[in-house]
């Protein structure tokens, strides 16, 4: 069995190398461009989307109206649970 040299070797990764550059490095430009879309829809989702402590301190400002008036939610639409 003959023993590899270093120009066997040499020629061996440098084949490895463009194999990986036809066709890994294509793929994670996909997935790159992929995430940059996601980023972006991410960021417009949490630019618009109301949180939690927005919604607590509105609903807390309602509740306080409608006990400030003397009326319980359901009593402004004409029901009494």
């Amino acid at each position: 069995m003959d023993m590899l040299t270093r120009q066997d070797l040499d020629l061996i990764g440098a084949e490895v190398a463009k194999v990986i550059e036809d066709n890994v490095d294509p793929r994670f430009d996909a997935i790159d461009e992929r995430f940059e879309r996601l980023e972006g829809r991410v960021g417009k989702i949490e630019a618009t989307m109301v949180t939690k402590d927005y919604l607590d301190d509105k609903l807390g400002k309602l509740r306080g109206e409608f006990v400030a008036g003397g009326h319980s939610p359901n009593q402004q639409f004409g029901h009494s649970f």
